[in-house]
């Protein structure tokens, strides 16, 4: 999905808030998105964002960094069980361990292609939010894509299955941080999810 035509680029900065602004598109939120689809939606992002003359910062900056800060940094963290944090720090230390240790190949990515940032409408599939774009490794894009892009893109199964459980550690820290909202009970859902997801990774590992 492109800018909107009626103003500037932007960001717009009103009282300190960055906005910024897009064409309308209509779309269903509800209908199923094949991992087909999805794969070329993003390959065709992905090659829009080869063209980019500037430079991104790198995936462990961001969504990686603001959990680490969360997990660590903070007396509490807010919002998470007593009983995960241990588990959460433990996960954390040992993923960014074997990151640190491995070569990466990387690129421009979307950074969070997941259901949500994927418009299913009849002229096709379209992405939106590219406040995470970032410079990592393909597998990072794909650790959230719907389907893994069904063999749209050739993938390191092992880097891919790594970056799959420290997604969805950052999903988990992220969810529960935020489950004072009103879509508390939601992101709950979702945290829980995650953990389950990343607690299968780590016996798979």
């Amino acid at each position: 999905v492109g800018p909107s035509p009626e103003l500037p680029p932007g960001p717009h900065v009103e009282s300190g808030f960055a906005m910024t602004f897009w064409r309308y598109q209509d779309h269903d939120p509800w209908a199923d998105a094949t991992g087909l689809a999805a794969g070329e939606a993003l390959a065709r992002v992905h090659e829009a964002l080869d063209s980019y003359p500037g430079t991104f910062p790198s995936f462990l900056d961001r969504q990686v960094r603001r959990a680490s800060r969360i997990l660590f940094d903070e007396p509490v963290p807010c919002g998470i069980p007593a009983y995960e944090i241990a588990f959460l720090r433990s996960e954390y230390v040992s993923i960014t361990s074997v990151l640190h240790d491995t070569t990466l190949e990387c690129r421009t990515l979307h950074g969070d292609p997941h259901r949500g940032n994927l418009l299913v409408s009849r002229s096709g599939y379209l992405m939106i939010d590219f406040e995470s774009v970032c410079s990592g490794p393909l597998e990072w894009d794909l650790s959230a894509l719907p389907g893994v892009g069904a063999g749209v893109f050739s993938a390191d199964a092992n880097l891919l299955a790594l970056l799959k459980r420290l997604r969805s550690l950052c999903v988990a820290v992220w969810c529960w941080t935020r489950t004072s909202s009103r879509s508390s009970a939601a992101l709950d859902r979702a945290a829980r999810m995650d953990s389950g997801l990343l607690r299968l990774g780590a016996q798979g590992a």
